[in-house]
């Protein structure tokens, strides 16, 4: 079993047995600071890429909204854009 943590995340790796697949778990909390966040979604980025396993499951707190406010960061923060990616299943 993989275990990954970083800045703002944890992850862990193993099998999934109803599906006899390998899946990656990671639980984010993201910071607020605009650099900081692309830091952290380049890092989880590349290990995905060097990474043999296909699924991938990212949770958490991304500290962003869909309309670019984010109540739990407060002061100057810029506006960020949200990057929806559809389930391969079809699913909402």
């Amino acid at each position: 079993m993989k275990k990954i943590v970083g800045s703002g995340f944890v992850g862990m790796g193993g099998l999934w047995k109803e599906k006899l697949c390998q899946v990656v778990i990671v639980n984010v909390y993201s910071s607020c600071n605009a650099s900081q966040k692309r830091r952290l979604w380049e890092y989880l980025k590349a290990e995905k890429a060097n990474s043999n396993v296909e699924m991938w499951c990212l949770i958490g707190d991304f500290n962003c909204e869909k309309g670019g406010r984010d109540s739990g960061c407060r002061g100057g923060r810029e506006k960020e854009r949200v990057q929806l990616v559809p389930r391969r299943d079809g699913g909402g």
